[in-house]
């Protein structure tokens, strides 16, 4: 084949490089487009932990009963290398938990990357991490949209795990 010297390269290489800036643009756009930041970060096996979790729901839920407040904050520290639950209302108070609660607590602090907190709402319960990743659960079954952090409502993404679970992250 003779060269066009008007062209001043192979065209076949010039169709190859136009093909593959294309596919790295609509990779690029896919990415940004459908990114899910609950992968990140979302623990992979939630079944072998519902029960931990149901059992440190039913703690939360007992703190509620004994509060007249719609929300309340559960915070996770850590004394002496042990995960201990911190009840904030107008002072804090260290919950006690039997040796099945301990246990499941330890779990479930386990799995997340970094597990700091549990907030109790009115009609949800959510097991927070610091990397804006959650686990909750919903009295009603209903998906959330929205969630509510230092004072400011914000939309979050929700993956339904089962019935009353689910994945959460927030968007940015």
């Amino acid at each position: 084949m003779k060269k066009n010297p008007y062209i001043p390269f192979d065209y076949k290489y010039f169709k190859i490089a136009v093909i593959l800036i294309f596919v790295i643009i609509v990779a690029g756009i896919s990415y940004l487009l459908y990114y899910d930041p609950i992968l990140s970060y979302k623990i992979k096996d939630f079944n072998a932990y519902k029960e931990d979790f149901e059992v440190i729901k039913d703690v939360a839920e007992r703190q509620r009963q004994n509060t007249d407040r719609e929300y309340f904050c559960i915070g996770i520290n850590y004394i002496d290398g042990k995960s201990v639950m911190t009840l904030y209302l107008d002072d804090s108070e260290r919950i006690e938990l039997n040796d099945e609660e301990q246990k499941s607590l330890d779990r479930i602090e386990s799995i997340f990357k970094r597990f700091d907190a549990i907030h109790v709402y009115k009609n949800k319960i959510t097991f927070d991490s610091t990397n804006l990743y959650s686990i909750i659960y919903s009295e009603n079954g209903r998906s959330p949209k929205t969630q509510v952090i230092n004072g400011e409502e914000v939309k979050i993404i929700t993956i339904r795990i089962s019935t009353h679970w689910f994945h959460a992250a927030y968007r940015q």
